[in-house]
Formats: structure tokens, C-alpha cells, sequence
């Protein structure tokens, strides 16, 4: 009886042992890497809430009050969208339109605790913009991919806030590279990833992942009565970019005199692995210095075109976007050290110091004048008022008054104009401006973009137009002016 007993017990004893194997067994085929991805990813995800200050009239009266500002109507419209977190002290990725012209913008963790958010950097052109929060500690930061091998139907993931459902997951594939998207009259079209992946009003500005969580782009658009048809910013993009988005010296006018870009190596045994083994992707291991500015701090410092950057005093660089933002922590006088690595010699790093010294910031108004014969002016409320129909909003650059036969005057340039770019760079006040034009020497041939109203009868149209011009030789004096 006894043995009977004891054999119950073994027999239940190896039940228990098998059913609970297969429970684990279970879940460890329900843990798929699309549930590894989004779990690497989740709280490194946020949702962005901005309140633009926008004027509303009625449309059926639209053409014949257009000309009285008294029947506006100011408002608040919420935009809604997304963005990921890339540098533990609160630095957020995003796209530019989710957050321009935004008056006040909410940054929503995925704890769900809210903070203020500030523009850092802005690019129109590529729309994506660079968003900052104070807030405490280190917080959770995504892992940079690269988008230069990706593979047509490859799995990719969309974390985002769509319609204000945070932290929805949707899968899809590549369904196409290198798209040609215009996604607004006033630029060019952007070199998109087509993606098969649901994304909707709210996932703009959030991450794009591989099936390993690495971001290879920022999801910003859809096609409009499609299914299934959605558009992805490539993450080399944003790399690429970052240099001039997040330069110190064009931000915050500190002097460094060095350029960087990211340091990319190959894995060793990538020629013995399959095209779509991921383990072969490129890798960043820091920021490589392509050019120094003669008798600048970092050239007196003893900087090098070909060095490597790997830290910045103790913190770990591993790519030009970092290496930026890192600089960005930092104030005028600090002197800050440079972990380099010169010749390709890992074993032997060099450290070198710089103190960053402050820069004066260029005056539009004087550099507009001298060099194209421009009068220019931040639009404000009451030149919105005195003249209703400029078509830029509060603090963009208008054109007040052009001088006859200056650069400006001769490539018809008019009074009303708004300049929404130079060269290419977007310019939205007079900041922007000033340091657009700071590079642009005496005889150089320029880019400039203007935003212009023409009426045409009872109808106001209004339209981009751009226009080259070249600069003028030697400064001259004003012969008389066109004004607005």
C-alpha cells in the first residue's frame, strides 16, 4: 500500500514537472521578437501634445473679409504626435511639423508623467525637429539602426500615440525604398521608406523599428484614402543631418572650430554571413572629425581630420548626434576633454582639452542689408494687423522694404515677401537669418525661398518662389528704396 502510494506520488510529481515545462515552453514561443522588440522600446516612446496659436474665420466669408483683421478670430488647436527618447538627459526626436509654430508643448512619458518641452533644433526641410525635457534622472534611450541595408519585405514595427492611444504596436514590412514624397508644396520631395505598417494621426514623429528594436526612421506620413501605404523618414537621415541641426556654434554661438560625422566600422566576418543576417549591420563607434577650423579652439587643441571621438569628459560618444548633444550640456568657459583615438589606434587614445568660448550672433537686419539690399522685419501682431494678408505667422522674416538695383532687387524679390529659406536652411525668425547669412561671402551665389501673397481680383493667392541671387562685392550705399 505503501509503495502504491509513493508511486502515486512519483507519477504526480512527473506531471507536474512535464505540464510545467510545457507552460514554459509556451512562453517562451509566445515571446517573439516582435514582443522583445516592443518591450526594449516601449518606455523610451513618447507622446508630444503642442497648442498652436492659429487664427479661424468663417470660409464663406473668407474673400471678402480678408483685408479686416478685426473678424479673426484667435484659437488654440492641439496637435498630437509622437517622438523617442536618444540622450538619457531628456533629448526627443520628433518630426518638425507635429511641432511647428507650437506656442506650448507636453511631453507625456510612457509612466505617463508630463513635462514641458522645448525646441532645441528644427529642420523643415527633412522634417524632424530635436525636442528637450528636464526631467530627473537618466531615462531610457532607443538604439540607432542603420538605413543604408535595409531589405524589401523585412518586418518593421511603429510604436506610437495614434488618435492618443499611447504605446500602440503595429507590424508591417518595407514595402518599397528610396519613394519620392512631396508632403507640402513649400520643399522639395523627401526620400522616403515605404512601409506596410497602420500608421495614423498621432504615430507621426515615432520610432521605426527592425525586428532586432534598433530605429531605422521616423514614421511622418500616410497616404490618404489608402490602406496599408505609410512613409518613414530614414534614421541616416537624421544622422546625417545632425551636425548642422545640433551644431553648438550655429545653437548657442559657443566657438569649437571642428565638424564631426559618425565613425562607422564593419564587423569583421561580415563577408561570411548571410544578407540578411543581422548581426553584419554597421556599426557607429563614434565621431569622426572631417574638418578643422584653423586658429579655432579645437585646431589650437591639436584636433586632427580622421580623429575619432569616444568621450567627452566620462561620457561614452559613440556617434556624431552624441557627441553634438553632449556638447550641448555644456556653457561657455567650461573646459571640456576629449577622449580621441588617432591612426587607427584603439590601444593608445589621446585626450585633449578645450575651453569653448562665446561667439557674438550675426545681426540679420545688417547682413540682409549689406549684402542683398533687403530691409527685413520679425512679422509681429500688429504688422499682422496693418497688413492682413502676409502670410507668415508672428516672429517669421518679411521683407519690409528693397533697395533699387541691389542683389535682391534685380532677382525680384518684392516688399510682403516672407523668407521661409537660404541655401536650403529653413528660416523661421531672424536668428535664423543671421546665421544663414553669416557664411555667405561678398560676390557668392545664394538660394533664397520666400513665401508671397499676390491678389488676383477678389482672390488672394498665395505661393513658394525661390530665387538666386549673388551677393553683393563690397558694401554700398542705398540709392533708394521700394517699400512695403
Amino acid at each position: 500500500m505503501i509503495g502504491f502510494t509513493l508511486h502515486r506520488q512519483s507519477l504526480f510529481i512527473v506531471f507536474l514537472i512535464v505540464f510545467i515545462g510545457g507552460l514554459v515552453d509556451a512562453n517562451v514561443q509566445r515571446r517573439t521578437p516582435i514582443v522583445e522588440a516592443f518591450e526594449k522600446n516601449k518606455d523610451t516612446v513618447v507622446s508630444i501634445l503642442g497648442k498652436r496659436d492659429i487664427s479661424t474665420r468663417d470660409e464663406m466669408y473668407n474673400w471678402i473679409l480678408e483685408d479686416f483683421p478685426f473678424f479673426q478670430q484667435r484659437n488654440l488647436r492641439p496637435s498630437l504626435g509622437s517622438g523617442f527618447i536618444i540622450h538619457p538627459r531628456g533629448y526627443i526626436v520628433t518630426n518638425a511639423h507635429v511641432i511647428k509654430n507650437a506656442t506650448d508643448i507636453t511631453v507625456i512619458l510612457a509612466d505617463a508623467k508630463e513635462y514641458k518641452g522645448k525646441v532645441v533644433a528644427m529642420d523643415e526641410g527633412i522634417d524632424l525637429a530635436l525636442v528637450k525635457i528636464d526631467a530627473p534622472g537618466s531615462l531610457p534611450t532607443v538604439t540607432l539602426g542603420d538605413s543604408d541595408d535595409l531589405l524589401i519585405g523585412e518586418t518593421v514595427l511603429a510604436i506610437g500615440n495614434p488618435f492618443g492611444y499611447s504605446q500602440t504596436l503595429t507590424d508591417g514590412i518595407i514595402s518599397a525604398i528610396h519613394r519620392k514624397v512631396l508632403l507640402d508644396e513649400r520643399q522639395g520631395p523627401l526620400d522616403l521608406i515605404q512601409i506596410s505598417a497602420p500608421i495614423n494621426p498621432g504615430n507621426s514623429g515615432g520610432p521605426l523599428l527592425n525586428i532586432n528594436g534598433e530605429v531605422i526612421g521616423i514614421n511622418n506620413a500616410i497616404r490618404k484614402a489608402a490602406e496599408g501605404i505609410g512613409f518613414s523618414i530614414p534614421i541616416n537621415r537624421l544622422r546625417e543631418s545632425a551636425g548642422r541641426m545640433v551644431n553648438v556654434e550655429r545653437l548657442y554661438r559657443l566657438n569649437f572650430g571642428a565638424d564631426v560625422i559618425d565613425a562607422w566600422t564593419e564587423p569583421a566576418n561580415a563577408s561570411d554571413q548571410k544578407p540578411d543576417d543581422s548581426s553584419s549591420s554597421r556599426q557607429s563607434r563614434g565621431a569622426l572629425v572631417r574638418y578643422v577650423r584653423s586658429e579655432s579652439p579645437a585646431a589650437e587643441a591639436g584636433f586632427q581630420v580622421g580623429d575619432v571621438v569616444t568621450a567627452i569628459d566620462t561620457t561614452a560618444v559613440l556617434s556624431a548626434l552624441e557627441f553634438q548633444l553632449e556638447l550641448l550640456e555644456h556653457n561657455p568657459g567650461e573646459r571640456i576633454t576629449f577622449t580621441v583615438l588617432r591612426d587607427g589606434k584603439p590601444a593608445t587614445p589621446i585626450s585633449l582639452e578645450v575651453t569653448l568660448a562665446q561667439r557674438e550672433r550675426p545681426d540679420a537686419k545688417t547682413l540682409s542689408q549689406q549684402r542683398l539690399g533687403l530691409e527685413v522685419q520679425a512679422i509681429t501682431t500688429e504688422l499682422k494687423r496693418q497688413y492682413g494678408n502676409l502670410p507668415g505667422d508672428i516672429g517669421s522674416v518679411v521683407v519690409m522694404s528693397v533697395e533699387k538695383y541691389s542683389p535682391a532687387y534685380n532677382a525680384g524679390i518684392k516688399p510682403g515677401d516672407v523668407i521661409v529659406a537660404v541655401n536650403a536652411e529653413a528660416i523661421r525668425n531672424m536668428d535664423d537669418l543671421g546665421l544663414a547669412l553669416e557664411p555667405v561671402g561678398a560676390g557668392d551665389l545664394m538660394q533664397m525661398t520666400v513665401h508671397r501673397a499676390e491678389r488676383l481680383g477678389p482672390i488672394m493667392q498665395y505661393y513658394i518662389q525661390e530665387f538666386t541671387l549673388r551677393t553683393r562685392p563690397e558694401e554700398n550705399n542705398e540709392d533708394g528704396k521700394i517699400k512695403l
